[in-house]
């Protein structure tokens, strides 16, 4: 079988330290760049053009279950680095480019984008 990436839920009582990822897949993207620079890894992905809106650099998105921060964001392109440490616990070091990779979008920017079109 495939290798999946799971998180415990977080506890009501425990400590937010990432982005909110509720585990639902919003669109798939293609791997175009997962290049090694130094010790990490450049990972470029193109989403489909109707989510490009909800990506923001230094913002939050989930990449095949595993939370990430945005680092550069050009029209339907994003960008991210993954450290070694990210690499070792997770499916992400036996992507290529040519793949397609399950995507999250930050659950507070679809929150706003919601709220926002009611007031129009």
């Amino acid at each position: 079988g495939d290798k999946v990436n799971l998180e415990h839920s977080l506890a009501a009582d425990g400590r937010l330290g990432g982005h909110f990822a509720t585990g639902h897949v919003d669109a798939t993207g293609e791997v175009l760049i997962f290049e090694e620079r130094g010790k990490n890894i450049y990972l470029q992905v193109r989403v489909p053009e109707e989510f490009s809106h909800y990506l923001a650099d230094k913002g939050s998105i989930a990449v095949d279950g595993c939370s990430l921060t945005v680092c550069d964001v050009q029209q339907d392109l994003f960008a991210v680095w993954l450290i070694p440490h990210t690499l070792s616990l997770t499916s992400l070091e036996s992507l290529k480019s040519g793949d397609f990779v399950n995507l999250e979008f930050d659950l507070l920017a679809k929150y706003v984008e919601r709220i926002s079109s009611r007031g129009q």
